[in-house]
């Protein structure tokens, strides 16, 4: 049995269908299961199913976040009471503001461990990138096919977020 802890939250592999771990979840003692369904009146475990909802960043300023978001990336800006958001390629962007004393770290020098990067899918990365490297957007890694169908860069995005934008198209060799 392979277990993973993550605070309150335990996850166990007990057995595997189709190539899939059959996941088990308990959360203070209590049990909850991956979605089941039946077959010949057999209980059949179904693999637990993600979506993305959104990515969480902290800024000094929210509101440039958000506007270099939208300007650079083409975000749409969505504010709420007493926040402010961005609509980026199919998900949401939460900002929270930082300010001085509240005990949030400065943010790390890339590379480190833990999260490297968010990438985003873009057509015609070249144009893509001419535009932005127009708008003054540093560069961390220019236009480059990594390998066969795949060309990326990174850019720098507000207080040292490593962003990749690639292009999967099989003109790419």
């Amino acid at each position: 049995m392979v277990s993973y802890r993550y605070d309150n939250l335990a996850t166990y592999c007990t057995e595997w269908h189709q190539g899939w771990p059959l996941a088990r979840f308990a959360l203070h003692g209590s049990e909850c299961r991956a979605p089941e369904r039946r077959e010949n009146n057999k209980e059949i475990a179904m693999p637990v199913v993600v979506t993305w909802d959104h990515v969480h960043l902290r800024s000094p300023d929210p509101e440039a976040t958000a506007t270099w978001l939208r300007d650079i990336l083409g975000g749409e800006i969505v504010r709420g009471p007493g926040r402010i958001d961005v609509q980026l390629g199919g998900a949401r962007v939460f900002i929270a503001e930082v300010t001085q004393g509240d005990g949030v770290n400065a943010p790390p020098v890339t590379p480190y461990q833990g999260l490297d990067h968010f990438g985003l899918s873009v057509k015609d990365i070249d144009a893509v990138a001419a535009e932005i490297k127009a708008k003054g957007v540093e560069f961390t890694k220019e236009p480059t096919t990594i390998r066969p169908g795949v060309r990326i860069c990174f850019i720098r995005g507000p207080q040292g977020i490593s962003i990749e934008l690639l292009e999967r198209d099989k003109k790419y060799v």
